[in-house]
């Protein structure tokens, strides 16, 4: 059994970035990693896409997909230590 996941990606009129795309298949790749169910199949690189809705342009998870996610993990564990310290910006809503 193969596994994998899409997303479909609109950057507001314009192509999406190569880069931006990568970092997004990689993260999809990453998190279909995390599940711990024995019955589902490894994810698959090829099958984890980022599709550009303005280019049609599709983009695999590269192959320094774990390590990007793990660059992802260690911003969002940084973030969160910090949040209770962020101030929000002048007129945020809460």
């Amino acid at each position: 059994m193969r596994t994998g996941a899409a997303i479909l990606r609109y950057s507001k009129g314009r192509e999406l970035k190569k880069e931006v795309a990568e970092w997004q298949a990689a993260f999809i790749f990453g998190y279909l990693g995390k599940f711990d169910d024995p019955e589902s199949a490894v994810p698959e690189m090829k099958l984890c896409l980022t599709i550009d809705a303005y280019s049609g342009a599709v983009t695999q998870a590269p192959s320094n997909s774990l390590t990007r996610m793990k660059n992802i993990e260690a911003a969002c564990g940084g973030i969160a230590e910090r949040w209770a310290n962020i101030q929000p910006p002048p007129n945020a809503v809460l």
